[in-house]
């Protein structure tokens, strides 16, 4: 049941009824400061106390959220801070790519699965760059 001040986005981003949320206010509120911060920091997992394979589960998904947050979070850094010289997230997204890259480093990942997560990591770099 919808309660009072619950805000509803239809299939397209448009409104269904009462107070609502635009698809552009709904991305604007979870491009905050704060958000755009802890996606970041969500890619340095720590590996020793979670283990290799979480710590890259983990790494996967934050780099979708990355992905996902870098226009209203790029956005959010150069209206605070005037144009950045590296893009948010840049030096942080090519870090784990670099990781990610060392194809016969004992790291235990398959080489399909290896393939599919850099996949991943250039697409996150193109939305970046």
């Amino acid at each position: 049941e919808k309660k009072e001040g619950d805000d509803v986005v239809g299939d397209e981003g448009g409104a269904v009824e009462g107070d609502f949320l635009t698809a552009n206010q709904l991305v604007a509120a979870f491009t905050t400061e704060r958000w755009c911060d802890l996606s970041l920091r969500i890619l340095v997992p720590p590996s020793d106390v979670i283990g290799a394979t979480a710590s890259r589960g983990i790494k996967e998904r934050a780099l979708t959220a990355v992905g996902v947050l870098a226009p209203g979070c790029q956005r959010l850094v150069n209206e605070e801070n005037g144009e950045a010289v590296v893009p948010w997230g840049l030096e942080e997204v090519r870090s784990v790519r670099s990781e990610w890259n060392r194809e016969g480093s004992d790291d235990g990942l398959d080489s399909v699965y290896r393939r599919e997560l850099l996949h991943l990591v250039d697409g996150v770099l193109e939305v970046l760059q």
